[in-house]
């Protein structure tokens, strides 16, 4: 079997280097008229925390949760507090890799947004 050296890598390791630097040099930061970076944009609250960023399949072109929907999205997010206020863990804890709920942050109102993304009309 032939052994690749360190020199077989150079050259692209080396021209991919070239290139995202070129490509960095020409990029211009959008400003505003006084000068500063400009930010303007859309940016969600606390409120959208628990809003998907991409809308699921089953919620088709609807931007809006039914009123089935929304109380099924009360339901759990009442469940989820519960768990996250309990002292000790049940008798059969769910493992995870995840941090612990409490340090997570979850929003004070539950959105009946489908998803964080409205365009195009599918999400």
């Amino acid at each position: 079997m032939k052994r690749l050296s360190m020199k077989s890598f150079a050259l692209p390791t080396l021209v991919l280097l070239s290139a995202s630097t070129a490509a960095a040099q020409n990029y211009t930061v959008p400003r505003t008229p006084w000068g500063d970076p400009d930010l303007q944009g859309v940016f969600t609250s606390d409120d959208m925390i628990n809003v998907r960023t991409e809308r699921p399949e089953e919620f088709g072109d609807r931007l809006f949760l039914t009123e089935e929907e929304y109380n099924a999205r009360i339901e759990q997010n009442e469940r989820n507090i519960a768990s996250r206020t309990e002292e000790f863990a049940g008798d059969n804890p769910r493992i995870t890799i995840n941090p612990p709920g409490h340090w997570l942050e979850w929003g004070d109102e539950l959105s009946r947004q489908t998803s964080l993304v409205v365009a195009p009309p599918n999400g």
